[in-house]
């Protein structure tokens, strides 16, 4: 190793920003909805872990992929409604899905994820599959599902050539389009985006396991009713006995549960009206802590870098040591005030550390549990190499 390059490495390795939490889990590898993924296999009943499901789905897919560049993409399209299979085709990598579907969109407050599409790439595709090939097959069929007339759907997804200027929102301000005059099955969702209180009691009689199934999207009707800002039909769906929770896996409400999309919204009586739902202790934990911005961060590493250059014979006479940086984050996510502990011998070190984070570092700001942006306090760690 070089004289030069042994100094870069002593020199890079003088102040790191360390993580100051994490957890292990066990990982094993899932093929969902035609995207490879790795993640913790998680039994909670949930049809998205059902594994009769999942082969289903791989095997549909994989078929759907063989067609691309051999079948006609409409008739591909129409074989998937005939059997009740709405999900859109994205593309996506080694590494994470395109969210942006061919030739569709959809309004979905936390995008698509790998149960919402069926995913294809030009490394899976058939031989002779070119990208055009690939592309045109994947607008044309996903143009013939949104656009079909019992697509119960329609006011989330939509071809992605309309415009959206001439879109009519809906009140919540979602971007979701009005619904018009049922076309398809009147379900409980339906009924729920459309705040139709009477439809929901109908259909709970016929069908009570309908209150908290989540659809195609991972949404149960109380999170559409709560999405669309429909009072009646949250009261209606409440006072059957809905979920605020939603059904996911996760120990916390995830962003889908219908509490999380209250908070989201900063709809805060609609927070008040599902907060009794909650398991007890759950309400409390929904506050977030504020999260660091990843483009401020790396500008921060390059600075920390930067100063373990000017300081380097200084540190050098003092032993490793791990410092805790304090900031207090205001309301915006900026740093308003920084302390040190344990601190270094070097004052003038200490203050450029601190003066730095306050310039450089922005987090998205915390929120109390009704999902409004409150003050905040973060810790981070920062490490000194020494003799």
């Amino acid at each position: 190793m070089t004289a030069s390059l042994n100094r870069a490495m002593r020199v890079a390795g003088l102040l790191a920003l360390a993580a100051l939490a994490g957890c292990e889990k066990t990982e094993e590898n899932v093929t969902a909805g035609g995207i490879d993924q790795t993640g913790p296999v998680v039994a909670c009943g949930e049809a998205a872990t059902d594994p009769e499901v999942i082969d289903a789905r791989q095997d549909a897919d994989a078929a759907l992929r063989r067609a691309i560049g051999k079948a006609d993409p409409v008739a591909e399209a129409a074989r998937a409604i005939a059997e009740g299979d709405f999900r859109l085709i994205a593309l996506t990598t080694v590494y994470d899905l395109d969210k942006a579907t061919f030739g569709a969109r959809c309004v979905l407050e936390n995008g698509l994820d790998p149960w919402t599409v069926r995913g294809v790439s030009l490394a899976r595709s058939g031989a002779g599959v070119t990208k055009d090939v690939l592309f045109d097959f994947g607008r044309r069929y996903n143009r013939e599902i949104v656009t079909a007339p019992g697509y119960p759907y329609a006011d989330i997804c939509r071809p992605a050539s309309e415009e959206v200027e001439d879109e009519q929102k809906t009140p919540s301000g979602s971007g979701y389009l009005d619904l018009k005059r049922p076309t398809g099955t009147y379900d409980l969702a339906e009924a729920a985006r459309r705040g139709d209180a009477w439809r929901i009691r109908q259909v709970l009689r016929n069908d009570e396991g309908a209150l908290d199934r989540p659809d195609l999207f991972g949404m149960t009707p109380l999170a559409w009713a709560v999405s669309y800002r429909k009072p009646l039909a949250i009261d209606a769906l409440l006072d059957a006995g809905a979920k605020a929770s939603g059904v996911g896996c996760a120990v916390l409400p995830d962003a889908r549960a219908p509490i999380q999309v209250a908070r989201a919204m900063k709809w805060q009586s609609a927070v008040l009206r599902m907060r009794p739902r909650l398991d007890p202790g759950v309400f409390e934990e929904l506050r977030e802590e504020p999260a660091m911005i990843e483009d401020s961060e790396l500008a921060y590493r390059r600075a920390l870098i930067d100063l373990g250059r000017r300081y380097e014979r200084e540190l050098r006479r003092q032993k490793e040591s791990i410092q805790r940086v304090t900031f207090q984050i205001d309301a915006r996510g900026n740093p308003r005030s920084c302390v040190l502990d344990p601190g270094t011998k070097i004052a003038a070190f200490d203050a450029e550390i601190c003066e730095k984070g306050v310039e450089l570092l922005h987090w998205k700001p915390a929120r109390n549990p009704f999902g409004v942006e409150v003050p905040g306090e973060t810790t981070i760690a920062v490490r000194t190499v020494g003799y």
